[in-house]
C-alpha cells in the first residue's frame, strides 16, 4: 500500500461527529493563548495562512496580550482578531466573552491550541450541541511543566487539561510522540489523530552560496568557521547546557563557533557556564530575533538537544533551508531527523554524543551537503503548509459538510480512527 493510501485509510477524518448543519460558507475560530512571537503562534499563523488559500478565512480569539506578539501578520491576512482580556487568577470574565463570542457569529468550527484554550473551550463546550470543537496538542505537558514547576504541579495540570480534552470532539496530536502520550491518558481514541505541523516553503527558502557568505559577513562570523547553530528559548528543556559543554570538548583544531538566537530565563546561567569552560570566545549570543532567517544561512549545523519536544519548530525551519541536524533521541526530534541522513541523532542528555556528532559532521563536508539536501526534501514530502492546511480542511468539511481543495494528506495515523 503506498504511503497516501495509508494515510487516507488510517485518518482522523472517517468516524468523526454527524454534520448537524450544511453551509457553503464555514466559519471557524481559532482560540490562542496569545499572538506572542514563539513557535506554537507561528504555527497558527501558518495554518492560517493556507486556510485562506483554501476558502475557509478564521477569526482568532487570543486570552491574553503580549508586548511581542504577531498581530500585524495575523492582519495582513485579513483576520478579525478579538483580545479575550483574561485575567490570571479569574478567568470567568474571559469565558463568558468567548460564550459570547462563539454565539453571535454563529462559528462552525471552533478550535483551540494550548492548556488555557482547551479549558476555555471545554468550560463552554456544553452551551453549543451544534458546533465542532477541536483541540490541537502541540506538547507533552506532563513533561514540560516538570521540568519548570515540579512533579505535583504537573500531575495538577495535567489532569486538569486531560479533563478539558474530553469534552471537546477532536484532537489532532502534532507529533506520534504527542499521540502516544495522549492514547495513555484515556481520551476516546476514536476522537486522537495526528496532523503534523506544516512549514510554509515559500518563506524558507535554501540559500544560495553567496546568500550564505553575505549572512556570515553580516553578522562578522569568520568565512572559515564551523558555525554549530541553535534557534530556542534559553531554558533547560533546550539542553543549550548539553551543547556548551560538547563544544568545551572539541579538538582545537576545529574552528568551531556557536551561534544562539533566543533568549530565556537561563542566559545569565549559560553565559556563566560559558565562562567557566573558557569557550566564551567561541559562542555568539545573537538574542531573540524577528527575522532568523539570516542566523539559519550563516550556519552549517542545527542542533536541538532537548530533553522533551512536542515536534520543534525552529528544527523544521532548519531542516527546510538546508541544514543537518543533530539532535537528543526524544519523540518529536526523532521524528524530523532521519538518523544519517538528514542528520544524526544522539542519546538524550549526552554532551559526549553531541561533540562526537559535530565532530564527525566537520569532517564530512560532502556528507553535510548531502544531509542538508535529504533534509530539505523530508520537509517538502512530510511536514508542508499545503498537507497541513487539507487535513484540516477535510476534518472541518466532513462535520459542515463542504468541500475544499486539499495537497495530499497532513495527516499520519498510529492508530485505525
Amino acid at each position: 500500500m503506498t504511503r497516501s493510501a495509508h494515510l487516507l485509510r488510517n485518518n482522523i477524518y472517517q468516524k468523526g461527529p454527524e454534520a448537524l448543519f450544511m453551509t457553503t460558507d464555514p466559519k471557524v475560530l481559532f482560540v490562542v493563548p496569545s499572538l506572542f512571537r514563539c513557535g506554537p503562534i507561528k504555527g497558527v499563523h501558518v495554518l492560517a495562512k493556507y486556510l485562506v488559500r483554501l476558502g475557509i478565512r478564521p477569526d482568532i480569539a487570543a486570552i491574553c496580550h503580549h508586548l511581542d506578539n504577531m498581530h500585524e501578520e495575523f492582519a495582513e491576512l485579513g483576520l478579525n482578531i478579538e483580545n479575550l482580556r483574561a485575567a490570571r487568577m479569574n478567568p470567568f470574565r474571559a469565558i463568558r466573552k468567548l460564550k459570547r463570542i462563539i454565539a453571535q457569529n454563529d462559528y462552525s468550527v471552533v478550535h483551540s491550541t494550548g492548556f488555557r484554550p482547551d479549558m476555555f473551550c471545554a468550560a463552554v463546550r456544553r452551551s453549543f450541541k451544534n458546533k465542532l470543537f477541536v483541540s490541537t496538542v502541540r506538547s507533552m505537558l506532563f513533561d514540560d511543566l516538570k521540568m519548570r514547576h515540579g512533579v505535583l504541579a504537573s500531575k495538577l495540570s495535567t489532569r486538569l487539561w486531560i479533563g478539558s480534552l474530553k469534552r471537546l470532539d477532536k484532537i489532532a496530536a502534532i507529533s506520534s510522540g504527542i499521540h502516544q502520550f495522549l492514547s495513555g491518558c484515556r481520551l476516546a481514541k476514536d476522537k486522537i489523530g495526528i496532523v503534523y505541523n506544516g512549514m510554509d516553503l515559500e518563506e524558507l527558502a535554501t540559500p544560495l552560496d553567496n546568500q550564505k557568505h553575505l549572512a556570515r559577513e553580516s553578522l562578522g562570523i569568520p568565512k572559515d568557521s564551523f558555525v554549530v547553530g541553535h534557534v530556542g528559548y534559553l531554558i533547560r528543556i533546550k539542553g543549550v547546557d548539553l551543547i556548551l559543554e560538547a563544544i568545551s570538548k572539541l579538538p582545537a583544531d576545529i574552528p568551531v563557533l556557536f551561534l544562539s538566537v533566543g533568549d530565556g530565563g537561563q542566559e545569565h546561567i549559560l553565559k556563566d557556564k560559558a565562562d567557566r569552560l573558557r569557550i566564551a570566545n567561541k559562542i555568539m549570543w545573537a538574542g531573540r530575533q524577528k527575522d532568523v532567517l539570516p542566523y539559519l544561512y550563516a550556519m552549517d549545523v542545527f542542533t536541538l538537544p532537548s530533553r522533551t519536544e512536542g515536534l520543534p519548530r525552529s528544527l523544521l525551519e532548519a531542516c527546510a533551508v538546508g541544514l543537518p541536524a543533530v539532535v537528543s533521541d526524544i519523540p518529536g526530534s526523532s521524528e524530523i531527523v532521519v538518523h544519517g541522513k538528514t542528520g544524526l541523532v544522539v542519546p538524550k542528555d549526552s554532551a559526549k554524543g553531541l561533540a562526537e556528532a559535530y565532530v564527525e559532521l566537520f569532517h564530512s563536508k560532502d556528507t553535510l551537503r548531502q544531509m542538508g539536501i535529504a533534509a530539505r526534501h523530508r520537509i517538502e514530502e512530510m511536514f508542508s503548509a499545503e498537507a497541513m492546511a487539507g487535513a484540516y480542511a477535510q476534518l472541518y468539511s466532513q462535520f459542515i459538510g463542504s468541500k475544499f481543495p486539499t495537497h495530499g494528506s497532513g495527516l499520519a495515523i498510529a492508530n485505525n480512527i
